[in-house]
């Protein structure tokens, strides 16, 4: 076994524990673990770029198009010297993650990233409740306060918005297990689903909540499962179940009424968006949008929109070309509708909080990079194995 072969399977098993590292483990923590069970083999998977973009060569190049016209747009963003820097750092370990993807997409089916999500999430969102109860906290201070993972137990992510994200998708990868499985597996995941939604209201982030809102209703809708309209049905009986003999539909709706100023700060993204149409503001360019008299924001709060404030129209034309370009074709594969699904759950979720795409491991990766690179990967492997087999059979019959 030479030196690529040892490196695919390190990077290929290596993305499996960064992924599942996202719900137990600080985002600091979860660096580190992707610089060394991803990027260290990626560096060395480089040695086959060139075949990868022979046989992948629009896909790739819209990728390469999309980091390369970033760090450059970094030359006019007014701070060139650190920027370009940094954008080069980023592009490198996006690189990187989209060869352990590829090298774990062909050694494991979709089914295998899927049942990973929905079981370390939801078995961690276990552990948290236990340690929250363990803990004998003052219930009404727990549901009163917007709290994150690390604040319920001491460790995982500091970030209430970050924690709910990653809580909102282990609830999609176990519904999107649910029909067809056995009885008690099904159990099982409905008590993961259940678990993993009450620390999600833990969180108060209204946008995460509405987009898993949005993302199961429109996988019941494409998939027309008895068993999506019967746990849709159960769940609303149970949310009202709840409101009518708590007082939690007060704590909600005080949630509701306060204030986040996004329509204050994406209205002036678009007016910067227009002074800057064409190239955008460049990378490494603060937005400094003025919320209050003594607060100031950095970005546009949703990551599409940071996109064109950055990169202008050339930028979000590179932006949704990549898109059209990795997930054509995808929506055929069972496997594919899943990181779909994934890809627009975290897309709604980082249109109402989300950064510059182009950033160091973060949750923007985990709510865009990862599931676009498996919707693409995946699918193509998945196709490949598909025809395998399926010409393997034929030379079975035709020998017979």
């Amino acid at each position: 076994m030479n030196a690529v072969d040892v490196a695919h399977k390190w990077a290929a098993t290596g993305f499996l524990v960064f992924l599942a590292s996202s719900f137990f483990l600080a985002s600091s923590r979860q660096k580190t673990v992707f610089y060394m069970l991803v990027a260290v083999p990626s560096l060395l998977l480089f040695i086959r770029f060139k075949s990868l973009l022979k046989e992948n060569l629009w896909p790739l190049l819209s990728v390469l198009a999309f980091l390369a016209y970033f760090s450059v747009s970094s030359l006019w963003s007014g701070v060139a010297s650190e920027s370009l820097e940094d954008a080069l750092k980023f592009s490198l370990s996006i690189l990187c993650l989209m060869l352990g993807i590829e090298a774990s997409s062909r050694r494991y089916s979709p089914e295998v990233f899927t049942q990973l999500i929905a079981w370390v999430g939801g078995l961690t969102a276990f552990v948290y409740i236990a340690v929250i109860l363990w803990k004998t906290p003052d219930f009404a201070t727990l549901l009163a306060d917007r709290s994150s993972f690390k604040d319920l137990t001491g460790w995982g992510s500091d970030n209430p918005i970050s924690s709910a994200i990653y809580l909102g998708l282990s609830v999609l990868a176990a519904w999107w297990l649910l029909p067809n499985k056995a009885r008690h597996i099904q159990l099982g995941l409905i008590v993961l689903i259940a678990v993993s939604m009450v620390l999600l209201f833990l969180t108060k982030s209204r946008g995460p909540m509405l987009a898993l809102f949005a993302t199961l209703l429109l996988l019941s809708l494409f998939r027309r499962s008895r068993t999506d309209i019967t746990l849709l049905l159960a769940g609303v009986l149970a949310a009202l179940a709840i409101v009518l003999t708590t007082d939690i539909l007060s704590l909600v709706m005080q949630r509701a009424s306060e204030p986040n100023y996004r329509m204050e700060i994406w209205t002036a993204a678009l007016e910067q968006i227009k002074q800057h149409w064409a190239f955008g503001q460049g990378f490494g360019h603060e937005a400094n949008i003025q919320i209050k008299a003594d607060k100031f924001v950095t970005h546009a709060h949703a990551s599409v929109l940071e996109v064109f404030r950055v990169g202008g129209l050339i930028g979000g034309g590179l932006l949704l070309g990549m898109l059209f370009l990795l997930s054509r074709g995808t929506v055929s594969h069972r496997g594919g509708m899943f990181f779909l699904l994934w890809l627009f759950y975290g897309l709604l979720c980082l249109s109402t909080n989300g950064r510059m795409l182009l950033s160091r491991p973060s949750i923007e990766w985990f709510g865009f990079w990862t599931p676009l690179f498996l919707l693409y990967f995946s699918t193509r492997y998945e196709a490949a194995k598909l025809v395998a087999q399926d010409q393997s059979a034929r030379g079975l019959a035709d020998s017979q």
